[in-house]
């Protein structure tokens, strides 16, 4: 079978309305039967493809969500030790050990899933340099806000 003729049993929403498009699209000499067995043909085909596909798409969705998550988490652990410090003990250099700290623990730990940015002003000068794409960069940002939100928020309930 013709890739082409697999990436046109991707365009249609149901197995109706495939058949649909084959009797439209038949030759006068085709009775009716050919055509239900060339669609039946058909629908088995995309079921098994579907099928095929399936795992691979979410473990692709599962690898491109880490990266997400992994900076989610960073950046939620960098505003609720780091910021912790600063609130709880107010001197320079504890504050300043502790960011130290918690950005050295996070690349070791989120380094290699994501690239450790947890700022959203590395995000955006990576995207400036033309490093990461202005898509990615807005996912990055997004998972970074709800990070440091989660953060504040378990810093707030345990102060």
């Amino acid at each position: 079978m013709c890739l082409n003729n697999l990436f046109e049993l991707c365009k249609f929403k149901s197995d109706e309305e495939m058949k649909k498009e084959f009797e439209k699209n038949s030759i006068d000499g085709i009775n009716q039967n050919e055509i239900n067995d060339r669609s039946e043909n058909f629908i088995s085909i995309r079921v098994k493809i579907s099928k095929m596909c399936t795992p691979i798409l979410l473990k692709r969705c599962r690898d491109i969500m880490k990266k997400y998550i992994a900076e989610g988490v960073g950046t939620m652990m960098l505003t609720l030790i780091a910021c912790g410090v600063a609130v709880i003990t107010g001197d320079y250099i504890g504050t300043s050990l502790a960011f130290g700290l918690v950005i050295v623990a996070a690349a070791y730990s989120i380094g290699n899933v994501s690239g450790c940015h947890i700022n959203p002003a590395v995000s955006i000068s990576l995207t400036v340099a033309g490093k990461m794409e202005v898509k990615e960069c807005i996912k990055y940002i997004i998972s970074q806000i709800i990070g440091a939100l989660v953060g504040s928020l378990l810093l707030a309930l345990w102060i």
